[in-house]
């Protein structure tokens, strides 16, 4: 019950117009127990199609930016699940007005052009976040993500209102400002390259490798 409290809050916050779904909160497969899953579904209007932006990278030397409304945690994320021995703790409550505004943000830049890409920071964390946005645009990175924690909860923490974009070097001080003019506090990780590799610092952590060894363990990921 309190799942289907916390949509409703936040499609009242969010002004999204729910057209439908559904709640499993008992189910099952077979022996295997499917978690309670509230499925939604929302409508909305893209009115340019020509100014949406995708996911993936697009040019090599674009400076790639993080927005965050609030900060990663490892509880109850799919790192945990994997490799804590469970899916545990409570995930952060979001925070509804940085988010309208981190939305409302995304809007005016594709209006503007001023991005050219914009991915979520959803299961997995940043790090798995900027490996889908190189694959998807096939290039590279050089990226030091952000001190404030411990590397894996930076790395792999997840939270809900996050967003990896992308835009041209020279446009990247516009970009900042504008975000910043919602309250948004962009934080710079790095440039894309033309060289096939990732390349993340984050603290005392060196991660170092090829996209196509990516591609082949996300082309086979369940």
């Amino acid at each position: 019950a309190g799942v289907v409290q916390g949509l409703a809050e936040a499609c009242s916050a969010l002004d999204l117009p729910v057209v439908g779904g559904n709640v499993s909160l008992y189910n099952g497969a077979g022996d295997t127990a499917v978690r309670p899953t509230p499925v939604v579904c929302t409508v909305g209007v893209i009115e340019d199609l020509a100014r949406s932006r995708g996911a993936g990278f697009v040019a090599a030397g674009d400076a790639v930016l993080l927005v965050q409304t609030v900060p990663p945690t490892l509880a109850a994320s799919l790192f945990w699940e994997r490799f804590g021995g469970g899916l545990e703790g409570r995930p952060p409550r979001p925070r509804f007005e940085p988010l309208r505004a981190l939305i409302d943000w995304l809007v005016d830049t594709a209006r503007t052009g001023s991005l050219r890409s914009a991915h979520d920071v959803a299961h997995g964390g940043l790090a798995v976040a900027l490996a889908e946005c190189a694959l998807l645009g096939g290039l590279g990175l050089e990226a030091a993500l952000p001190p404030g924690g411990e590397a894996v909860e930076v790395l792999f923490g997840e939270a809900p209102g996050a967003v990896v974009v992308s835009c041209a070097a020279t446009r990247r001080a516009e970009v900042v400002e504008s975000a910043r003019a919602r309250g948004l506090a962009p934080i710079l990780l790095g440039r894309t390259i033309a060289e096939p590799v990732l390349r993340i610092g984050c603290g005392p952590v060196r991660i170092e490798t090829q996209l196509a060894q990516l591609r082949a363990v996300w082309g086979g990921a369940p």
